[in-house]
C-alpha cells in the first residue's frame, strides 16, 4: 500500500511539475471581435430627456390616459376649487424647471378617511404609479377640479 500511495504522489507531481529548462509562454489575453452592425440594426440611444417625460414619470399623463383631452397644468391650477371633483391639484416647493413651485395632479378614487381623501397618481415617487390618502388641510393642496 506504501509503495502505491508514493507511486501516485511521485506520478502527480511529475505530470504538474515544468521541466527543467523549459519556459512556459503564457497565451496573449484575447482581442475581442469588433461587432459589425448594418445601419438598420443600429440602436439609437434614447434622449435621457425625452424618457425622464414619459408615461409615469410625468403626472399629467395619468390624467390623459384616463380622460385623453386635458386641459394644461396651468388651467387645471386656475380652475381648482374646494368642490370635490376627480382630479386633486396640487403646487410642491420650487425646483430648477419649475421656479414659481411644481404643479403636480392625481386622481381621485372616491375613498375618503377621517379628513382625508384617497388619489391615484404617477411620479409623486419619482416615475412610478402610486395611491395615498392626503389630508383636506395639506399645505400643498391646491383644490379639485372635475374632467
Amino acid at each position: 500500500m506504501y509503495f502505491l500511495s508514493s507511486f501516485l504522489v511521485a506520478a502527480s507531481t511529475l505530470a504538474f511539475a515544468p521541466s527543467a529548462g523549459i519556459n512556459y509562454i503564457p497565451d496573449p489575453e484575447p482581442i475581442p471581435l469588433p461587432i459589425v452592425r448594418t445601419a438598420e440594426e443600429v440602436k439609437p440611444i434614447p434622449n435621457p430627456a425625452a424618457t425622464e417625460k414619459e408615461v409615469e414619470c410625468n403626472c399629467w399623463n395619468l390624467l390623459k390616459k384616463r380622460f385623453g383631452s386635458t386641459p394644461s397644468m396651468e388651467e387645471m391650477q386656475a380652475q381648482a376649487s374646494e368642490a370635490f371633483g376627480n382630479v386633486g391639484v396640487f403646487m410642491y416647493p420650487p425646483s430648477p424647471g419649475f421656479p414659481n413651485g411644481t404643479p403636480h395632479v392625481s386622481l381621485t378614487t372616491g375613498k375618503m378617511g377621517y379628513g382625508t381623501f384617497e388619489i391615484e397618481e404617477y411620479n409623486y415617487h419619482r416615475c412610478k404609479y402610486s395611491k395615498r390618502y392626503v389630508s383636506f388641510t395639506d399645505k400643498r393642496f391646491v383644490g379639485f377640479i372635475n374632467l
